[in-house]
């Protein structure tokens, strides 16, 4: 398998940020995830960061690795 780098990002022009800004807040902002989902969401009732995530994730003897592993071309 041959490793990846990184993809190159682009930064939106204005009026298109705008746009996306709106429709993320008309519908991300109006829904309420359920709390084993971590990454990304700000949630003032239950916040999430990486130590939270951990802390659900703490004593599990089981590991997952093959799907970060082609998401990531490893």
């Amino acid at each position: 398998m041959v490793k990846k780098g990184p993809g190159k990002t682009y930064r939106v022009a204005q009026p298109l940020r705008d746009i996306q800004e709106n429709i993320k807040n008309a519908i991300f902002y109006n829904v309420e995830f359920p709390f084993y989902l971590q990454g990304g969401i700000k949630d003032v009732r239950n916040p999430r960061d990486y130590v939270r995530n951990a802390s659900l994730h703490a004593g599990n003897r089981v590991v997952v690795k093959e799907i970060l592993q082609i998401f990531f071309h490893l």
